[in-house]
């Protein structure tokens, strides 16, 4: 019995073998690339008011702590509180003595 004729390819050079890898890891990262496209875009459509409402406050609170920082709010809190405490703990010894 004869076998029917078959096209044999050629075994690819080495440069066609690189070549066949790239193409395939550049389709891989294709599809994984339009999949996180197609849920952001999803995320997006969902939630973009509230996006761009939390990048306002943001900054917004980036812009005021830099014209009024924030530590210096802290330490003049601390500095009113222990002004504070000293008055009524010396109220408090005036009217004891």
């Amino acid at each position: 019995m004869k076998t029917p004729n078959r096209i044999e390819t050629p075994p690819l050079s080495a440069r066609a073998q690189a070549a066949a890898a790239w193409i395939a890891l550049y389709l891989k990262w294709k599809k994984r690339f339009e999949s996180w496209a197609e849920f952001l875009g999803k995320f997006w459509a969902a939630y973009w008011l509230l996006i761009i409402g939390s990048f306002l406050i943001l900054g917004f609170n980036i812009l005021s702590a830099r014209t009024f920082p924030v530590w210096s709010c802290l330490c003049s809190m601390t500095r009113e509180l222990s002004r504070t405490l000293l008055c009524s703990l010396s109220a408090l010894l005036g009217l004891l003595f």
